[in-house]
């Protein structure tokens, strides 16, 4: 699933959402994909290979609310209990409808980076 400069890209992309989101919030791996048209799985997997602890993959979790991770889930799942999101015994999170946040790409992400960035019309200072 890695190498191509597409590849990349979406990792890049995901990372970039994923650090946006906020203590409390949460977002699915399927509404990433959606976002990125890519599947819910690539998602995942991209997310299961993260180690940088600057990125809260935590917040990110299964369209039931429940936590994936494998051998990670439990570590996981604390994480998402020190910031307050209510598991049910399970692991599931019961309020995701509340603390669900729709994943947006900013304009820098979104762009291809084979186009260069758009000059603004005004002189520069």
């Amino acid at each position: 699933m890695a190498g191509s400069a597409n590849d990349a890209r979406i990792r890049a992309q995901v990372l970039d959402i994923v650090r946006r989101l906020q203590v409390g919030r949460l977002t699915t791996h399927q509404a990433i994909g959606d976002e990125l048209d890519v599947p819910a799985r690539y998602v995942a997997y991209i997310l299961s290979r993260e180690d940088d602890p600057a990125v809260p993959v935590h917040r990110v979790v299964r369209e039931d609310g429940s936590v994936g991770g494998g051998r990670r889930a439990a570590a996981l799942r604390g994480a998402l209990q020190v910031e307050g999101v209510p598991l049910d015994d399970r692991g599931r999170v019961t309020d995701l409808a509340t603390r669900f946040e729709r994943p947006v790409l900013d304009a820098e992400s979104r762009a291809d980076p084979a186009t260069p960035p758009e000059r603004s019309p005004l002189p520069e200072r």
